[in-house]
Formats: structure tokens, C-alpha cells, sequence
């Protein structure tokens, strides 16, 4: 990962918000994780098992007192260079497909060189609103809503 491909750190730490905790990165990875939203990137840190079985009863945040964290540095570096978690900066985003699902919503990120990012997750979470303010502000018009 290059040095530009990572959130931007200011005072040694970083904010981001939790999007959801349900995310998948596709139809055959069955353990959630936590999706946070940074103001350049997005990062998804997968769960355990046994939490993953406790978001089948509900949702796994507050929407309403959607949870926020701030990042020190060296944490921060920890998840970014970890194999298991997914980060996409900003600037790597080409184009999105954002979409309302009864069961799940989903969102697919064109990274480039023909490589798509794929998250799934609950739509109780409402994590697609503040996705789609968000990435109409990043992409505009590569933006799409199916």
C-alpha cells in the first residue's frame, strides 16, 4: 500500500464511523464485520463467529447513535497492513454500485484493472444512506443506484 493510500492522520489519530458490523465481503464469506467509514477510504475489519451468530437476531448498531472511533497511528497502521482486513482509499474508487436489498444491501466498488470490492450487509444497520451521501460527494455521476 502506498503512502497516499492511507487516511489521512492529523494530530496522531484519525475519526471514522461505523457503518455497520454485518459487513461480508461477498456470498461465501459467512463472518461479519465492522465497515468504517473514513473521510478518504473505507475499512472493513472482519468479527468472530460467534458474534457473527448474535447479529442474526437484529440490528448491530444504533443508527441513531451511530458509533464513532478515533484511530491512534500506530493501531491504525496495524489494521491497514493486516491481511484479513479490507481497506480501499478514496482515490482508488473509479466507480460504485450501491444497492437496496430486502435481505442485504450491497455495494461494489470498480478499483480498477478490471478489480472489483464487494460488501454486503443488513439493511436494518442503515448504512446505505450515509454511503450514498458520501459516495455522491467522492464520485458524483460514477455513483450508481440499481
Amino acid at each position: 500500500m502506498q503512502q497516499s493510500d492511507k487516511p489521512h492522520i492529523q494530530n496522531d489519530a484519525v475519526v471514522a464511523t461505523l457503518l455497520t458490523a454485518s459487513a461480508t465481503t461477498g456470498w461465501f464469506d459467512w463472518i461479519h464485520g465492522e465497515l468504517w467509514l473514513f473521510s478518504d477510504g473505507l475499512l472493513r475489519i472482519p468479527l468472530d463467529l460467534e458474534t457473527t451468530k448474535r447479529h442474526a437476531i437484529g440490528p448491530t448498531i444504533n443508527e441513531q447513535q451511530r458509533p464513532q472511533r478515533s484511530f491512534d497511528q500506530t493501531t491504525l497502521q496495524t489494521l491497514l497492513t493486516s491481511q484479513k482486513n479490507v481497506w480501499v482509499p478514496r482515490e482508488a474508487i473509479q466507480k460504485a454500485y450501491l444497492h437496496h436489498g430486502i435481505i442485504t444491501d450491497r455495494l461494489r466498488l470498480n478499483v480498477g484493472d478490471q478489480r472489483f470490492v464487494k460488501f454486503l450487509w443488513f439493511p436494518w444497520d442503515g448504512a446505505r444512506q450515509l454511503l450514498q451521501s458520501t459516495l455522491a460527494d467522492w464520485l458524483g455521476s460514477e455513483l450508481v443506484i440499481d
